[in-house]
């Protein structure tokens, strides 16, 4: 990830930050026998605002630009406004998921390892492997727990059927993960869980 720097910070001190960071980083390379590094710009941070120019502050430390394709969503909109920019295929399919399946909210209030882990379960049976590390999910059960993130759960006869994953940071949310039993599903919960998560998401001031 891009590192985090401090509000109010002179240019002066930015520099001197950015430079003792890269420099930080190449010695660790130089190490570790390592020859190529990845550094990703989160899209809602304020060097890709809607209402500013983007500009790649990497590029003057010999990184090399390499656009990614994003969707972002504008949540100060009315619900109304929301739901009327979804395409008519997702809207029927939304319809079709809120009669059949119930939807599970879980935070920081009612999140217990047990539900948890029914999620990283069928996480790991969806994918067909385990593609995320043990600690990778203690992160984001205790980024629940802490207010980081919430844990929404399509369920059919108390069987879980679907999850989505939203990592939740200075009223911006970030989608982080999803899954889903092919093996159980008579309609996808995709699109419902994502638009559940949106109304939730709004509804706590999350723009």
């Amino acid at each position: 990830p891009f590192m985090a720097m401090k509000s109010g910070l002179s240019v002066r001190t930015k520099k001197k930050a950015y430079l003792t960071y890269f420099q930080h980083i190449e010695n660790l390379a130089y190490e570790n026998q390592v020859t190529f590094i990845e550094l990703r710009i989160p899209p809602l941070s304020n060097y890709c605002s809607k209402d500013s120019q983007v500009f790649n502050p990497l590029i003057k430390y010999s990184f090399t630009n390499i656009p990614v394709l994003t969707q972002i969503i504008d949540l100060k909109q009315s619900e109304d406004i929301l739901w009327n920019n979804i395409s008519k295929g997702h809207k029927a399919n939304i319809k079709v998921a809120n009669k059949i399946y119930k939807i599970n909210y879980w935070d920081s209030s009612n999140l217990s390892k047990k539900t948890f882990y029914k999620y990283k379960n069928l996480h790991e049976q969806a994918m067909g492997r385990k593609v995320r590390s043990n600690k990778s999910f203690e992160m984001f059960f205790n980024w629940v727990i802490k207010g980081y993130a919430i844990l929404l759960e399509a369920s059919l006869d108390e069987i879980s059927i679907g999850y989505v994953y939203i990592i939740i940071y200075k009223k911006r949310a970030y989608y982080a993960s999803g899954c889903r039993d092919n093996n159980k599903l008579y309609q996808s919960p995709s699109h419902l869980l994502i638009w559940e998560s949106m109304k939730y998401l709004k509804k706590n001031n999350v723009e």
